[in-house]
């Protein structure tokens, strides 16, 4: 059985009235995220644990005996989730 060939109708183009089709433009939004003081950006709040700081780690190694007590006493408060420092 022979296959008859497909029926294409070709449609004229629209008439070209030399506007163009722009979007109106649409006015700016600022979206301002309230977050509580002790929110932790991750989710949920801050989860602190004491770590070194880079200035106590490099006296412990340059200065090496009184070093580690410097290093001891130059901790701060780091959260595990996001890395923030607690002041």
């Amino acid at each position: 059985m022979p296959k008859e060939p497909p029926n294409i109708v070709a449609e004229p183009l629209p008439a070209y009235t030399g506007q163009l089709n722009s979007p109106q433009p649409q006015p700016h939004s600022h979206t301002v995220l309230i977050v509580p003081h002790n929110a932790c950006p991750l989710g949920g709040t801050h989860m602190f644990k004491p770590s070194f700081t880079p200035l106590g780690i490099c006296l412990a190694v340059l200065c090496f005996p009184p070093g580690i007590i410097c290093c001891l006493l130059c901790t701060k408060m780091r959260c595990v989730k996001c890395g923030e420092w607690l002041d």
